[in-house]
């Protein structure tokens, strides 16, 4: 189901930023710092999916738990992109890094709307032409999906924490709906 342990070349991560940290209480294999697995958020995780060592037991680790404390509800937001993730199970059904990996894929290969465009300056519009264009392989701008907002940073490398982040994107009476707010850090390819 998964991409065997095949060696991708990626920019190491970048130390903490801001208020960027890790969490002691997220899934190892989700530390953007330490994680052994890349995923190129262009594909479905059973296709995009690569290990960055042999390690191949981290398979069965996308099937454990995003957090320790088991929580069945998550909200995902990043500095590279304006949209919440909110992802939901069941009471006392954990969120798995399978499914936070499944959630981000889907909610990047959204099609832009009018208003996310229009929100973005020109420079970042020009950022998201130039990724559509490498994605798609056509010199002519088409459908423009959310994956293209991240320009080159295609890459989901972990979650971390920032504090800062969550008091800066979320409205201040809904940032305690989720158990959990945490940062999905993102990475570009090596060249």
């Amino acid at each position: 189901m998964y991409l065997a342990a095949v060696p991708t070349p990626i920019s190491p991560p970048a130390s903490p930023t801001y208020q960027q940290r890790i969490d002691p209480g997220i899934n190892d294999v989700l530390s953007p710092w330490t994680s052994p697995v890349v995923f190129d958020v262009r594909k479905l995780p059973q296709d995009g999916i690569a290990f960055s060592d042999a390690r191949s037991a981290e398979t069965a680790a996308l099937g454990r738990p995003v957090l320790l404390s088991r929580a069945s509800a998550i909200r995902i937001i990043s500095r590279e992109f304006p949209w919440v993730i909110d992802i939901r199970r069941p009471a006392n059904v954990p969120v798995t890094c399978l499914d936070l990996l499944t959630e981000i894929h889907d909610m990047l290969a959204v099609e832009v709307e009018h208003s996310e465009w229009g929100g973005a300056d020109a420079m970042k519009q020009r950022v998201i032409q130039r990724a559509h264009v490498g994605r798609t392989g056509s010199g002519t701008v088409g459908k423009i999906l959310r994956v293209d907002w991240l320009g080159p940073k295609v890459l989901f490398l972990g979650l971390a924490t920032d504090d800062g982040l969550v008091k800066a994107r979320l409205l201040p009476k809904r940032r305690r709906e989720f158990q959990e707010t945490l940062v999905a850090v993102f990475g570009a390819p090596s060249r």
